[in-house]
């Protein structure tokens, strides 16, 4: 039954795409064009140098560097690469499961180049904002991490006796490079294909709806959201603060970047959704309280949500 069903719902997309071929092409394009000229040269150095740097050290004893020390790597490089670092960890037995599962949310999350460059300079225009921006970023993430390790220390207490070292292999910088580019291709399609569904999301909605556009849309993918929300007349307050939370959920695209990544090793995309839904509203709870006390919400007429067939 559930092949049958989504064997239709891929006949019904195919169909929407053959019966609007200017929305598919535009948001392919606008995919394309986010994906090579931000996520691409932001992320893929990263990527390398992670990548290098885990095969020349067996995170789980190099000098004494502890393992979860990597994972936390995630944070830097951006999504999905802390997922996969998490996931890599986790089937070499470096880390437990139950620390993986622990760090998946929280090292898995867009990384400072990206916040700072493309969100908040590039988009949001906050300069004078940079700080306040951050902290909504990174603080509730603190505070989830401290709430959730009262949760979750008996289990990583009573199952350390599950780790063992295992020698990685022999570092390569072709290796790296390979395995980086198909990371960061793979993110390019998830892109793509997200800017298409928010394209036809636009189209289709109600024009009395633009606010749940902007919404939806962060939903579905942060970059193409975020473009759409500084695109709007929504008051910059609020655009702030709809950007700041959709970065801190990640969108569904990431989502299924993150389950990409972390296929096959036992760690959990249920809890992962469920905790980033938890940080996504603390953070939108605290640029509220910052940015938008005194500001009254503006009507939202978004440019971008009038479709084109």
């Amino acid at each position: 039954m559930k092949n049958i069903i989504a064997s239709i719902l891929l006949i019904v997309l195919l169909s929407i795409l053959a019966i609007f071929p200017k929305t598919a092409l535009h948001g392919a394009l606008n995919g394309l064009l986010l994906w090579f000229h931000t996520v691409l040269p932001t992320l893929l150095p990263y990527m390398i140098l992670t990548s290098l740097l885990m095969s020349y050290h067996n995170a789980h004893t190099a000098h004494g560097i502890p393992a979860e020390l990597f994972a936390l790597l995630g944070l830097i490089c951006g999504y999905p690469m802390g997922a996969k670092l998490c996931a890599d960890l986790v089937k070499r037995h470096q880390i437990t499961l139950s620390m993986g599962t622990y760090l998946l949310p929280l090292c898995n999350l867009a990384g400072p180049a990206f916040i700072s460059g493309y969100v908040i300079y590039s988009s949001l225009k906050a300069y004078d904002s940079k700080v306040l921006c951050l902290l909504c970023i990174y603080v509730p993430l603190l505070v989830y991490a401290l709430l959730s390790i009262l949760y979750i220390r008996p289990v990583l207490s009573s199952d350390c006796h599950a780790l063992r070292s295992e020698a990685v292999s022999r570092p390569s910088l072709d290796q790296s490079i390979m395995d980086s580019f198909l990371a960061i291709t793979k993110l390019g399609g998830y892109i793509i294909l997200f800017s298409i569904l928010s394209e036809f999301m636009i189209l289709f909605l109600p024009q009395g709806c633009n606010l749940l556009c902007l919404c939806l849309s962060g939903a579905l993918e942060i970059t193409n959201g975020i473009s759409f929300i500084t695109d709007s007349t929504l008051n910059h307050s609020y655009q702030i603060v709809l950007s700041l939370t959709i970065v801190s959920f990640g969108g569904i695209s990431c989502i299924c970047q993150t389950n990409s990544m972390i296929k096959d090793s036992g760690l959990s995309i249920r809890y992962y959704c469920l905790s980033k839904c938890i940080i996504a509203l603390l953070t939108g709870i605290m640029a509220y309280l910052l940015f938008c006390q005194h500001v009254q919400i503006d009507s939202v007429s978004c440019s971008t949500c009038i479709g084109s067939g």
